[in-house]
């Protein structure tokens, strides 16, 4: 969705994914020329570098539907008694995560994490553990991955930003990426 409005203005899309530090230099010495990242970049101002929040979603723990019925029945306290796969740290996500953890399920075993949330989505898919999922994304991965929602994880909620170069993509405010920050 992000991507999308650049991809009809006629620019070249490359999706390259690095640690944070590397993209954000690389952005602030125009070797790129867009960063979406799941954290306010507050080290990136400048007068030609442009962040803008493109989206928000909640966050909700998901699993195959067996193990989902079987979690959701003494939610959250039932998580104490699963297998969880979750982002790596550090990232803001798996920071909002551990602290609801450590107030809704403080005895929560965390088996499996990874950097590539693509992942999780497979480690749910093929082994009986749960994993967060945005929202937004929730409606894919149910259809292609076979997980279902247990329940929210009320106030946990995921950021996404995009933070661009103003010179180097000039046209986008013609092809309505100005007008594109949506709340997911």
């Amino acid at each position: 969705r992000v991507l999308a409005p650049y991809f009809r203005a006629g620019h070249r899309i490359q999706c390259r994914e690095w640690a944070s530090d590397h993209l954000e230099r690389e952005l602030i010495e125009h070797r790129l020329d867009l960063l979406i990242t799941d954290r306010e970049p507050f080290k990136l101002r400048s007068e030609d570098l442009e962040t803008r929040q493109t989206g928000q979603s909640k966050i909700v723990w998901c699993a195959r539907p067996a193990l989902a019925k079987e979690i959701r029945a003494n939610f959250p306290r039932s998580l104490e008694n699963a297998r969880l796969a979750l982002p790596a740290t550090p990232s803001p996500l798996r920071e909002r995560l551990d602290r609801w953890l450590s107030r809704h399920a403080p005895q929560a075993q965390v088996v499996i994490e990874a950097e590539d949330r693509s992942l999780l989505h497979h480690f749910a898919q093929a082994e009986q553990v749960v994993i967060p999922v945005a929202v937004t994304t929730l409606k894919t991965l149910s259809q292609q991955f076979g997980v279902v929602k247990i329940a929210e994880a009320k106030g946990v909620e995921e950021s996404y930003f995009s933070v661009l170069s103003r010179w180097r993509l000039p046209a986008l405010e013609q092809a309505g990426v100005a007008g594109a920050r949506r709340v997911l």
